[in-house]
């Protein structure tokens, strides 16, 4: 096994241990490799306590220069296996849960059906994960997640989705049709804790002073807010495709229309140096479904 892979999980798992685990190997075997790797390059990769294992400048830098290596060493072997002709492998995607039930992500049913052979390992997630650092192929976003260095990093921009506030029909005959965005605020509301909902209407609403949160219910997540705002405990904001066939129904009340901005939808993606076929078809899938984007 080459010195720098087994560094490489070291770092990674932070752990000689847990890397020994992973990679079949005694705790004591590994430390001894890490340890003639850092006598023949000169200088300390690690600083070792009792409690923990912690890298040092050297390391970090030894670190990138090895997961390149490690890059272009899986970039060489995923071009030997493209010359087969039906593209096979693992995808990792992730997308935040408000993209769930969206027409983006509807879309990969076609994509697999087309790609048998492509299986997708899928991490939804609110949180803006680190794309390489935990092997994630691609993700879809929405525009405010994008916390990305462009040169890193490719976009495509897929679709939209429209933001609402609803309400069920007896929360808005107890307190009254809203006829203003300040109305609608001042209902009893269901606060999303996973969008920073109070800076968002500040940018909308300039005059608006924030929310005492303990004046209403919170949830942690779509799925509650949306069990929430059925139940009639508030007005929420969410996403119009998550209430489409409600809206329709009339069990709930759509108060805004599109009178809030329209959210850009992203397809995301490491720059790479090559890229597999694999990536290329997902890539292509969605430049189909969406053409005009």
């Amino acid at each position: 096994m080459n010195s720098y892979h087994m560094f490489i999980k070291v770092v990674e798992l932070e752990s000689f241990s847990a890397a020994a685990k992973v990679l079949n190997r005694t705790p004591s075997a590994v430390s001894k490799q890490i340890i003639l790797l850092e006598e023949s390059l000169g200088v300390q990769l690690f600083i070792r306590t009792t409690r923990a294992l912690s890298i040092t400048k050297a390391g970090e830098l030894y670190y990138e220069k090895c997961l390149n290596i490690s890059q272009q060493m899986a970039n060489a072997e995923t071009e030997l296996k493209d010359f087969s002709n039906e593209p096979v492998g693992q995808l990792n995607v992730t997308w935040p849960n408000v993209l769930s039930n969206s027409d983006v992500v509807r879309s990969l049913g076609s994509f697999c059906r087309e790609y048998p052979n492509i299986r997708l390992n899928v991490t939804v997630t609110n949180e803006c994960l680190d794309l390489p650092r935990e092997k994630i192929d691609f993700a879809i976003r929405v525009s405010r997640d994008l916390q990305l260095k462009a040169e890193n990093f490719m976009t495509l921009m897929l679709s939209h989705i429209q933001p609402i506030v609803c309400a069920t029909p007896e929360l808005v005959e107890r307190y009254g049709m809203p006829k203003s965005m300040e109305e609608i605020v001042a209902l009893p509301q269901v606060i999303p804790m996973y969008a920073p909902l109070a800076k968002e209407l500040k940018n909308f609403l300039p005059e608006f002073k924030g929310f005492n949160e303990y004046d209403h219910h919170k949830a942690s997540d779509i799925n509650a807010l949306y069990d929430l705002v059925k139940l009639g405990l508030g007005a929420g904001f969410i996403s119009r495709h998550l209430v489409e066939k409600e809206i329709s129904e009339g069990s709930l009340i759509d108060l805004t229309g599109e009178r809030l901005p329209k959210r850009p939808i992203y397809l995301v993606f490491p720059r790479l140096g090559y890229t597999p076929k694999i990536n290329s078809c997902f890539i292509n899938h969605f430049k189909k479904m969406y053409p005009d984007s």
